[in-house]
């Protein structure tokens, strides 16, 4: 009895171990996706954050709620009233210099942009919240070590570009808000807008004087504060679509590689119950990624589509800023330093349009793999064809149903959008 009642304990003593060895293991695999989840989307995370349109901060309650509903107001209300408004006034004043009109058009048009990224992204906050949902089941999900590798290459892509952009964007704010402080000038300074030994940052006009003080500080900080979010609607909502887009080619390569492992199977393989459910399975996520992929196309088609409108005009603007310094005068030739700061704001546009073109065309290449869908339909077909053929054999009711069975089970309802 005591042998029996200590075989029994020790049994029951590595059932027990063995149970907390797979509950350890699932909890550092599930650590260890998290981990990977923060690495790919950390860093646009928390620049989403800061300006309060990532889709996971609606659960605030309190004053940080409001702060969070009225941050992406103040951000759009600062560069409207601050830059872009200041500066239509300095337009309409110097409206009859072509050269004065290039310089405000060269700011005043990245400000307008930015105030319409901006309000398009918020808007989409709800539209991107199951988008995000689903990459974070993707990372927290198991999955095999192939499959972990392809999405995190395609994490990097969008790591790069985030880590990237975010570098050209610190030194293009560096350079405008520091160079007019050491005596360079960024952009042409005439007597129709500017008054007094103190200049502001672009071309504005205020119904007070501002060169006195306080009003210069204040007008200077608002500015400065009003740039910063400028910097921010540029880069941040480019670096979260190409980060979205990356993340669902991963999607679209992993789907692809299942379906060219299932239609590899024999015939025999190929009619079978189990290939019908997983085919169904698959039908289903491809679905799902094109509904994701359609949810981040509405929210972004208006953004891209300013950036491109805007990065437009910086091209005709640096066109004209070029023959300026060519075949102008020595008083209407733009400084050096302007037309370089001219063409560092269009590559920054350029290299952010960029990004959502790579993106873009990477998941292209992810979705159309028409090799696969051809010798899917190839298989699907003759498979049912075959079904259809032993079919005949039998009596009249064994061919009824099995073609309503062949109906319910082969042909999977969406399939049409898969093949």
């Amino acid at each position: 009895m005591r042998k029996r009642s200590s075989r029994r304990a020790s049994s029951v003593s590595e059932v027990k171990r063995e149970f907390l060895q797979a509950r350890y293991d699932g909890v550092i695999e599930k650590l260890y996706a998290l981990t990977d989840f923060k690495w790919a989307l950390g860093l646009n995370r928390l620049s989403l954050r800061l300006m309060g349109v990532w889709p996971g901060d609606d659960e605030a309650e309190g004053l940080g709620r409001l702060a969070i509903l009225l941050r992406v107001p103040f951000m759009i209300a600062a560069m409207f009233f601050c830059l872009f408004l200041p500066q239509m006034g300095a337009l309409a004043l110097v409206i009859h210099e072509l050269p004065l009109v290039i310089d405000n058009l060269m700011t005043s048009c990245a400000a307008f942009t930015c105030c319409i990224k901006l309000y398009f992204v918020w808007r989409s906050k709800q539209v991107l919240r199951p988008v995000i949902q689903s990459v974070s089941a993707d990372w927290l999900r198991p999955k095999l070590d192939w499959e972990r590798e392809a999405m995190i290459r395609e994490a990097s892509r969008a790591r790069i570009f985030t880590v990237s952009g975010y570098a050209v964007l610190a030194g293009c704010y560096t350079g405008f808000a520091f160079a007019p402080l050491f005596g360079f000038d960024i952009r042409m300074i005439s007597n129709i807008t500017d008054y007094g030994e103190k200049h502001l940052l672009v071309q504005s006009y205020f119904p007070y004087d501002y060169s006195k003080s306080p009003n210069y500080e204040i007008t200077q900080v608002s500015q400065l504060i009003a740039g910063f979010f400028i910097g921010m609607s540029v880069s941040v909502p480019d670096n979260y679509f190409g980060a979205l887009l990356f993340h669902a080619s991963a999607q679209f390569e992993i789907l692809g590689a299942n379906l060219e492992n299932l239609v590899r199977q024999d015939d025999k393989a190929l009619r079978s119950r189990q290939f019908n459910r997983r085919f169904g399975i698959f039908v289903d996520r491809h679905v799902h990624l094109m509904t994701m992929v359609t949810a981040v196309e509405y929210s972004f088609s208006f953004v891209i589509m300013a950036q491109i409108f805007c990065m437009s005009i910086m091209v005709c603007s640096l066109g004209f800023q070029i023959l300026g310094m060519i075949e102008g005068t020595t008083a209407d030739k733009p400084s050096l330093l302007q037309v370089l700061t001219l063409l560092g704001t269009l590559f920054t546009l350029m290299m952010h349009t960029l990004v959502d073109c790579f993106a873009c065309e990477t998941l292209e290449l992810r979705v159309e793999r028409r090799d696969i869908r051809e010798r899917l339909q190839q298989q699907v077909v003759h498979g049912a064809e075959a079904e259809r053929g032993e079919g005949r054999d039998t009596d009249d009711g064994r061919v009824e149903k099995s073609a309503e069975t062949h109906g319910r089970e082969d042909f999977h309802p969406v399939a049409g959008d898969l093949l």
